[in-house]
């Protein structure tokens, strides 16, 4: 991004109006930011059953399925110490000045990134983490290892596309940001159906579609992403601005809190590979993750929804009722993956699973069907500590995330619980867990900030 096109990127809203002509926020106006930013979460994580369907069709079969869903895992886990610049764009990058802090924050996490992940493709560190570290057999580890290196320039375009995004964001316009993931979704089936028909899959597919398919949203956020931040060139920056230091620390912690989470899913698959039967549990265990994982990532977008509306206590009450229709819709989709002919168009069809695999992806569905609700609700809590300007208390949620995982896996792990029910288990009790940590560190840090009344005066 050139300093022509960063002159002044305060974004020009013109999506949706804020309140009914009565002055209240209506449920029409969140369901119009909020659907658009959902089904583009949901889109960006439904790019992995695509991906898993080319690494499926390589010489591993579904062992290539779930090693490339392991080097998933540990390249979100590298993503999510960005992540948190996005919320930090969310919050002060509405001016030029704190979106130019916005942008120099962005380039140095940029490096970071970039400098993590080339390090740990290195055989001899790319080896011990999916060997030794995630106890991966031999026949996961390779090829997830080689995965990982073929994903390298992803970590960088996901970085590129931040500042085009929050400026979309901040222009209440997600349908736009919506429409380059649309792209993105479309570019990635183009190129499955092609690696398809000309029987070329594994990894190496995989990850060449998943790089291609990136690289053309990100160009296409940045080409919708321009009128807004061309538009307010003349405008003056007003109010206090942020330093460099006060964003890093912000966009920091909510990048830890992320990564937090990533860390604890890969860790519960190393749980899984040492439970009885990994080469099977495995697969189905991130099979219906693959399913379910976009539909609970679209419920996280109620934290956007949050700090873009968040008001007086009654259009609060209103956005938590709207998270939580939000998530139990949501929570709905997996369950109908049951049905005869659904299960059998995916999971069969698609995803190369046996019919005798029902009774395990039955299993575990109706675990993780609780995750939308669940993380919807979360999200709207971590959404108000963002407003808020509070990351110490979503620090706090997150790090009890990682720790609430691997106690219960660890713990069903000794029971001898079975990999897949051990691993939906521990991610649904962490998530809840969380949650009640960020309210209650939340509440705690508002009544410390509250003035106190002299005792001669009571």
């Amino acid at each position: 991004m050139s300093d022509e096109e960063i002159t002044n990127p305060e974004p020009l809203t013109d999506g949706p109006g804020l309140c009914r002509p009565d002055g209240v926020l209506s449920y029409g106006t969140v369901a119009r930011f909020f659907v658009p930013l959902a089904l583009q979460a949901m889109s960006q994580s439904l790019t992995y059953p695509i991906l898993a369907m080319i690494a499926a069709r390589g010489s591993g079969g579904t062992l290539e399925l779930a090693a490339y869903a392991q080097s998933s895992n540990l390249l979100f886990m590298l993503f999510n110490l960005s992540m948190g610049i996005v919320t930090t764009g969310l919050v002060y990058a509405k001016t030029r000045a704190g979106f130019r802090t916005f942008l120099r924050v962005n380039h140095i996490i940029l490096g970071l990134v970039t400098v993590c992940h080339a390090t740990l493709c290195l055989p001899v560190i790319s080896g011990r983490i999916f060997r030794s570290i995630l106890g991966l057999p031999p026949t996961i580890a390779d090829p997830a290892a080689r995965a990982f290196l073929y994903v390298l320039p992803v970590s960088i375009l996901f970085i590129l596309r931040n500042p085009y995004q929050v400026t979309l964001f901040n222009a209440n316009r997600s349908d736009k940001a919506f429409a380059a993931t649309v792209v993105r979704i479309v570019t990635a089936g183009v190129l499955a159906f092609t690696f398809s028909r000309l029987k070329m899959g594994g990894v190496f597919y995989a990850a060449v579609t998943q790089v291609c398919a990136t690289g053309v949203e990100v160009l296409l956020s940045r080409q919708l992403a321009l009128r807004y931040i061309r538009a307010q060139r003349r405008t003056e920056d007003t109010g206090t601005r942020a330093s460099l230091g006060e964003l890093l620390r912000f966009s920091f912690i909510f990048s830890l809190g992320g990564f937090f989470i990533t860390l604890s899913a890969a860790l519960i698959g190393a749980f899984i590979a040492r439970a009885p039967e990994p080469d099977t549990m495995l697969p189905v265990y991130y099979v219906t993750s693959g399913l379910v994982g976009p539909l609970t990532y679209g419920a996280t977008q109620i934290a956007a929804v949050v700090i873009n509306f968040h008001g007086g206590r009654s259009r609060n009450r209103r956005l938590l009722a709207f998270a939580c229709a939000a998530g139990l819709a949501l929570s709905a989709v997996p369950l109908l993956f049951l049905t005869p002919w659904l299960f059998h168009g995916y999971y069969v069809v698609l995803q190369k699973f046996g019919a005798d695999s029902y009774g395990r992806i039955r299993d575990i569905t109706l675990i993780l069907a609780f995750a939308p609700f669940i993380n919807a609700v979360r999200s709207y809590v971590y959404g108000t500590a963002a407003y808020l300007k509070k990351p110490t208390a979503v620090l706090a949620g997150q790090s009890i995330f990682l720790g609430a995982a691997l106690t219960t896996a660890f713990v069903l792990l000794n029971l001898g619980v079975p990999g897949h029910i051990l691993g939906a288990s521990s991610r649904i009790f962490a998530t809840i867990i969380s949650g009640l940590v960020i309210r209650a560190s939340l509440s705690w840090d508002t009544r410390k900030s509250m003035p106190q009344v002299p005792e001669k005066a009571i």
